[in-house]
């Protein structure tokens, strides 16, 4: 599964049973869903100066 290389950490959510994973240099938090075996959804981070492009 492609989620942009080896995560700098990864968070299970007990409830909803999704991983909340951060792969290195990105500034992104990729979700995934590990019953289907896919990133579902990516949400990118921004540094508290800047806006989105």
């Amino acid at each position: 599964m492609a989620c942009g290389g080896e995560p700098e950490y990864c968070q299970a959510d007990p409830e909803s049973g999704l991983v909340l994973s951060g792969p290195p240099g990105t500034s992104e938090v990729v979700v995934v869903d590990p019953v289907k075996r896919a990133a579902i959804r990516r949400y990118r981070l921004y540094p508290a100066n800047a806006a989105p492009a």
